[in-house]
Parts: C-alpha cells; structure tokens; sequence
C-alpha cells in the first residue's frame, strides 16, 4: 500500500475552491434544482432528545426555499438538500473552510490512476435503528445506487465494483478515472453517493421502487432523523437527535424544524418577529436583514447565467454556428444585470464555472457589453434580423436565485440586437422537471454550483448531464483535455482544466453572467456564524447562542 496515496484524520485533504449545493440544491439546484411522512422509518423509540446531562434543549427553525421532502429524497440520481446532512452521516465530510475530513470513513486511500479508493470505516457508527454501519452495508448502499441512473452520476462515475475486505473495510473500484474521488463521497459536490442509507431500507426499495421509503423517512446513520408524527408534507419536516449517534457533541439542537418558504421577504418577516431561525436571502433583503440586527452571512461562489441546451443546432441552427453564440454574450450587459438584481456584492463573469480549479482571470470578462459587435456577428452569420430562442427558467419557487427575472432581463439585452427570446416560467419543482424532460427548449436559465472542473464538465458538456445539451453534442477537443487531466494529478491536471474552460468561454458554449453567492440570515438565537467558501451553510454548524 505504500505506492497509494492515503489521507487520514491528522492529514485533512485540502481544496482552495469549492462547489454549491445545495444546488441548493434545489433538488439540485435541480434546479431542480432541492417530510415527510408515514411508513416504517427509522424513527420508533431509537429517536429521543439526546442522553446525558448536557442534552440540548432548543429547537432550530430553519427556512428552507427547498420542500423537505424533496431535500430528503435520497432515492433518485438528483441530489437531495440540507435535510440529508442532518440525517445521513457522510463517508468523507466537507467542512466550512473547504476541507476533507473523516466521517463514516477514518481514513481512505486512493489507488494511482485516480479508479479505486479503499476506506477504512468508523467501528461504532450506527444507524438510526442502531444497525452497524459495515463494509457490507456500504456495499449494499452503493451497489444499489449505481442502478439509479441520474443527471449527477458524472459527480463519481459508474461504479465497476465494491469489495469488503473487512468488516469495516471497503473497496470501491470505478470504471473510469475520477481525480476528485474523495471528494465525490462527501457533500461537497452536490451529490448523494457518499449518504449511507440502511441496507433495511435499501431491500424495502428495492422490492417496491414506488414506495418512497428513501424519500419519505431518513434512513441514515447521521446525527437527527425524521419524525414523521410532527411532519407536515409540502409545509415542514421535524428532526430530533439520533440516541444511535457516534459524536453527540455535534447534536446542538433537542429538535430541527425545516420549513419550506421560498420566498426571502417573506422568510425576513418570519425571522424578525422570531418564528424562524434560519433562513436565506437575496441582495433585496440583505440591507433590511442588517437593519433589523440579524447576522447575515455572505458567502461567494456559484454561476447563474445562461446554458445552451441546443449547441448543434438540432432545434435551431443558428446556435450551432459559434458566432451566433458569441454574439449573445455580447450582447448581455453583465455588468448592470449584476447589480440591478444581485446588488453589489455578487460578481460578473463570463466564466461558466468561476472560482473553480479551471478559473482564468483573464477570461473573466471575455464578453464586454458590445451590442453593435453582437449585431455585426449575427449579420455574418445570415441572421441580421435575429431569430427566435426558446427558453426555460425555474420560476418564482425557487426563491432567492432569481432564475426567471434573470432570464428576463437576458432576453431584454438580446431583444435589443434581434433575438426574440419566449421564456417559460416553470411553476413547480414538477412543472420544471417536465421542461427538462420534454427536450424542446433550446436553452435555460441555470444555476451552477462552483464544482471541480472534473465534476462540472460531465454535468454541463457531456450527453446525459444535467444542463449539458440534450442533443448529443460533444466537443472533442474538450473531452480529449477532461480525459486527459482525469489521470493526471493535481499538478499535471491544472493547466489542462484552465485550458478546457476557456475553451467553453472562447466557443460561447454558455452566457455566462454572474456569480452571485449566497446570503444567509441568522436570528438572536443562533451563535457566530462563518462565511463558507462554496455558498452552502450547514445546519450542523449552527449552535445556540450563548447566554
């Protein structure tokens, strides 16, 4: 073993650039972008109020713009919310300053050729039912989810096999390379193939795919699970402390309520008049957050702009010719979008993925506001007159990402030089979900998390990826430098993902507009709260204020 590459808990893996979530997730942002209820959960008499005589007595309110039930959700290939860091203990955990540390796993090592990784697991973790968490449960959890397919399953890769070689001792072996292995198991890049769940539960869903018993009940060997007696679903989820926990220092609220309100005034007036704790922001609210003496957190990172889902031109020709492209980003004024509606902190780019391990400053404002050369390159193109784009955004519901005002204020600046943008507004998490699947729209208005650029290309350049085109268009160029850099290492891999990125920036591939951060608003009741680097607060590292 002496040849592998191994991290253990005195050496803490270290990434300077980090992603969302969430999104956000919005059932990843899922933008979709993201309890409750019934069922056979692992609640029963293993859920109580903590042990011992320093056993928390508060309750956390936390306004969420995600339905509990789909932050939750661990059985789809969309990544759930904040809801499973409360309940699901992950393998690797990422911390607030953009660190790898142990969780289920101790220790890990990662094999040259970046394909398998051997973890050594935690000997008294326990589920919520107080199952052990092994190496055969693990198994049993992975070998499950790599059968459901997703748009995020380029965050790890498909799995070729996992091997117990212990009891605590596990194996996982990928097809192909991921450089950012590690990574991949834990929270950090917005996916859910490091959560655990209770080989229990995995054989009720197998048996019976419709049940929602990953979705409807918390499964997992994390530090609450859910309560489905006090869960109301579509409005909130209750969490109280798992007795089965291994470290019960990180247990700081006797009871977690996440409520779903996606819209940030209303989410300031709960939290001024002390009905919720917890909640997230916009720049809208931000100067009232601070007026009424509530700790706002600012954190930086993430995308917002625009992604083509028609770059071959299948639906509209005019997108597959790269002076088209460019002359859309031209033709945004990045700079006046920015500020009108994501106020003065938030930062434009041109960058589809800034602040990541592929951010050149050089090509930060590769596009300046140019709308006679926007017009000039459509003339050349054959489109003096324009040409009409078909659009889709999240609508309203999904709270301080402003997706649809966004797109609104793109389709303005394009008006401006011909192009005719008709936008559909999605209603619902269900309603946007249907506009992906009908593959009719020829771009969207999207919310990146700021991800490895290993974990990002497959997400938004390859086949299959959830904001990539839907048509089959591959870049060879740029999938030869993601091949390449994928078995490099990280010195050998940062140039060729600088390189890969600009290219995506030089070929217009995106309308890339803004990086917007995150604010979250804090009441009385909460302690001193740090920024983080990727955007996403955790409710694990909220605590009580003192006093």
């Amino acid at each position: 073993m002496a040849s592998l590459r191994r991290v253990v808990a005195s050496h803490r893996a270290r990434w300077s650039r980090v992603r969302v979530v969430g999104v956000t997730s919005l059932t990843c942002l899922g933008m979709t972008l993201a309890a409750c209820g019934g069922g056979d959960s692992d609640t029963g008499t293993g859920a109580n109020t903590g042990g011992g005589s320093g056993k928390p007595t508060e309750t956390l309110t936390w306004a969420a713009n995600v339905n509990c039930f789909e932050g939750l959700d661990l059985g789809t290939g969309v990544p759930g919310g904040r809801d499973l860091l409360l309940t699901y203990e992950p393998l690797i955990r990422f911390t607030p300053q953009g660190e790898l540390e142990p969780g289920l796993a101790t220790s890990w090592e990662v094999a040259p050729g970046n394909k398998s990784i051997t973890l050594q697991l935690r000997e008294d973790a326990r589920f919520s039912d107080g199952t052990p968490v092994t190496a055969e449960a693990v198994k049993t959890w992975l070998d499950y989810r790599n059968t459901i397919a997703g748009p995020f399953d380029g965050t790890l890769g498909r799995i070729e096999k996992v091997e117990v070689l212990g009891r605590h001792e596990v194996r996982i072996t990928l097809v192909k390379p991921n450089p950012v292995f590690p990574r991949a198991l834990s929270p950090a890049v917005g996916s859910n193939w490091g959560y655990v769940a209770n080989p229990k539960a995995v054989a009720k869903a197998k048996a019976n795919p419709r049940s929602d018993v990953l979705k409807k009940e918390s499964h997992g060997a994390g530090a609450y699970v859910l309560v489905p007696s006090e869960t109301v679903p579509g409005d909130h989820c209750t969490y109280v402390p798992n007795r089965h926990y291994f470290d019960q220092s990180r247990i700081r609220w006797a009871k977690v309520v996440t409520k779903n309100i996606p819209d940030s005034n209303t989410v300031l007036a709960a939290l001024k008049t002390g009905q919720v704790d917890v909640g997230e922001g916009d720049s809208s609210t931000a100067p009232a957050a601070k007026a009424a003496d509530l700790q706002v957190v600012y954190s930086q990172g993430r995308l917002q702009g625009i992604t083509f889902f028609d770059k071959g031109g299948r639906l509209n020709p005019a997108l597959a010719d790269v002076r088209v492209r460019q002359a859309l980003n031209y033709a945004v004024d990045r700079e006046t979008i920015t500020r009108s509606l994501f106020g003065p902190d938030a930062q434009p780019t041109s960058n589809p993925n800034p602040t990541s391990d592929g951010d050149d400053p050089e090509t930060r404002d590769y596009y300046p506001y140019d709308p006679e050369r926007a017009r000039r390159l459509l003339a050349d193109a054959g489109y003096p007159n324009g040409f009409t784009l078909r659009m889709s955004a999240p609508g309203a519901w999904i709270g301080p990402f402003k997706t649809t005002p966004l797109a609104q204020a793109v389709a303005g600046d394009l008006a401006k030089v011909g192009v005719r943008v008709e936008l559909s507004s999605s209603a619902n998490i269900t309603a946007d979900n249907a506009d992906l699947a009908s593959r009719r729209f020829e771009a969207r208005s999207a919310i990146f998390g700021t991800n490895p650029t290993w974990v990002w290309y497959p997400l938004a350049m390859q086949p299959g990826g959830y904001l990539a085109d839907q048509h089959g268009f591959v870049d060879p160029v740029t999938q030869r430098l993601w091949e390449q850099a994928s078995v490099a290492t990280e010195e050998e891999a940062a140039p060729l993902w600088k390189e890969l990125v600009n290219r995506t920036i030089e070929q217009a591939y995106f309308i890339g507009v803004l990086s917007p951060g995150m604010y979250t608003y804090f009441g009385d009741r909460v302690g001193p709260v740090d920024a983080v680097q990727d955007g996403a607060q955790s409710p694990l590292d909220w605590a009580p204020a003192e006093g």
